[in-house]
């Protein structure tokens, strides 16, 4: 498993495009892939599950991806919160 944390740093914070882009981008790899934030679970691979979190600009999320291409996707989950948020 592999454990990865983000600070939000968009004016916006997590909002449509980047949870769609990065749910998107998770369902293209093998791995299970599920948001931690203020205590609960949100599966990362669906853009209403990750808006549903109301995450917001300066708030720490966390990602535990498990599975046999845990090291791709971290990475490409770092892209896309380093371009979008």
């Amino acid at each position: 498993m592999k454990i990865c944390s983000f600070t939000v740093t968009a004016a916006n914070g997590l909002h449509a495009r980047p949870c769609a882009h990065l749910s998107s981008a998770i369902r293209n790899f093998q791995s299970e892939v599920i948001l931690e934030f203020n205590g609960q679970n949100y599966n990362a691979s669906n853009p209403i599950s990750l808006m549903s979190a109301n995450i917001a600009c300066n708030d720490t999320i966390t990602f535990r991806i498990s599975g046999e291409d845990e090291e791709q996707t971290a990475v490409a989950i770092e892209n896309i919160l380093k371009e979008e948020v």
